[in-house]
């Protein structure tokens, strides 16, 4: 969910650290368990997709969470816990 105050917090399963707080685990899936805020600030946008979430901070895109086929857009197969930047360039004409 994204806030008034442009920051995300995330709750349930966080098997491939898709809630972007730092850590891989399931344990936030017990119910209770509070919502967890994502390290990112002034978010504008935010795109949650089950095991990867991806938002628009201060005019840059990053993205957390599985990682297997490349949907982080950070050029790699590496799942990340935390925000990512995404490097975004034209494409060639």
């Amino acid at each position: 969910a994204l806030t008034d105050h442009g920051r995300a917090v995330g709750w349930g399963r966080n098997s491939v650290g898709q809630l972007g707080f730092g850590v891989v685990d399931d344990d936030r899936g017990d119910f209770g368990a509070p919502p967890s805020t994502v390290t990112l600030a002034g978010i504008d946008a935010i795109d949650a997709r089950g095991i990867h979430t991806c938002a628009v901070a201060r005019a840059t895109a990053h993205c957390w969470g599985y990682n297997s086929s490349g949907q982080l857009g950070d050029l790699g197969t590496e799942t990340r816990p935390l925000p990512t930047p995404v490097e975004l360039t034209p494409a060639a004409r």
